[in-house]
C-alpha cells in the first residue's frame, strides 16, 4: 500500500506527528482480505530525521500473515526524498 498524506490545516509534519502517521494508513493486507478486524498488538516507530514542509509518501508492506498475526513494515518519505521514519507492527487478525 502507498499513499501520500498531510495534516488537513496545512500545518507542517513534525517528528512528534510521525507516529501517528505512522500508524494511520489501513493495513496492507485489508484489500486481500474482507470480513476482517485488525488490531495493533505492538508498533515500533523509528525517527530518522525532521521531515521538511509539505506531504509525506508512505510505503506500507506485509510480508507474513501466520496465525492471525499479520507483520507489516512502513517507511515515511518527505517531499524532498528524505527517509523521515521507518516502523513496525505487529497486529491480530480476527474474523468479524
Amino acid at each position: 500500500m502507498a499513499g501520500w498524506i498531510r495534516f488537513a490545516d496545512g500545518r507542517p509534519m513534525d517528528a512528534a506527528a510521525l507516529p501517528l502517521v505512522a500508524d494511520c494508513f489501513p493495513p496492507a493486507i485489508l484489500g486481500v482480505l474482507d470480513g476482517v478486524a485488525i488490531s495493533t498488538l505492538e508498533l515500533t516507530v523509528h525517527l530518522r530525521r525532521p521531515p521538511g514542509p509539505g506531504w509525506l509518501q508512505a510505503a506500507i508492506r506485509s510480508r507474513a500473515l501466520l496465525r492471525g498475526l499479520v507483520e507489516e513494515d512502513a517507511e515515511l518519505w518527505d517531499e524532498a526524498g528524505h527517509l523521515v521514519a521507518m516502523s513496525r507492527q505487529l497486529a491480530q487478525v480476527v474474523a468479524r
